[in-house]
């Protein structure tokens, strides 16, 4: 009788390792490269329309407001992976002559329309938009 092989092998346990860490990996970049970014996204142009031109940020900061696009971070609660909608919580590093602050978004995306409330931080003071 031929001797009894174990179905756990060294290159079989290999193997599934790989595909363990390929699948985290593939997951992880997704979410810190992919949907995290909103400077990729098609609506960035009109989350920073909306914070450059917000009455109560520019009475705050001073016209013209820049916002720091290294600085960007979004953190998807609810993403569609089909791209259709999105609710986000995005983090924009903002400055304008009168100072510098950081602009918390949670923003609604769906096809054609974007909603959220911007909230300006400015040390313990915060400003709600009036976009």
């Amino acid at each position: 009788m031929p001797p009894k092989r174990s179905s756990f092998s060294p290159i079989r346990v290999l193997l599934i390792l790989v595909a363990i860490a390929g699948f985290a990996y593939a997951a992880i970049r997704t979410q810190l490269f992919g949907i995290a970014s909103i400077r990729g996204e098609s609506y960035y142009p009109e989350v920073v329309k909306r914070i450059t031109t917000d009455g109560a940020f520019i009475d705050a900061l001073g016209s013209p407001i820049t916002v720091d696009a290294s600085g960007v971070f979004c953190d998807y609660k609810d993403f569609d992976t089909g791209g259709i909608t999105a609710k986000a919580n995005c983090y924009l590093p903002v400055s304008g002559p009168k100072g510098t602050g950081n602009v918390h978004a949670q923003i609604l995306k769906r096809p054609g329309a974007l909603d959220g409330d911007f909230f300006l931080h400015i040390g313990d003071k915060v400003i709600t938009g009036s976009n």
